[in-house]
């Protein structure tokens, strides 16, 4: 998306708020490296969103979700 993004992990060793402090650091750095944003710009505007799902179904549903997300924008899967 345009402005934030989607992801659905699995069950992992680190906190969910690990994996996302991680991926705010690993994805600033990557956009700075790329120079598609300066070392100081203010990447990520939030601590992250997360929810945890119990049931494959639930996780279906969300993968449908993330998915059909972007289509409006006429962007792909």
């Amino acid at each position: 998306m345009p402005d934030h993004v989607h992801l659905l992990t699995r069950k992992h060793k680190h906190t969910a708020e690990e994996m996302i402090a991680r991926l705010h650091c690993a994805s600033r750095d990557r956009l700075a490296e790329t120079h598609h944003r300066t070392t100081d710009h203010p990447t990520w505007g939030g601590h992250g969103w997360k929810v945890f799902l119990d049931h494959p179904d639930e996780v279906r549903r969300i993968i449908t979700y993330i998915e059909k997300n972007p289509l409006p924008l006429r962007l792909p899967k």
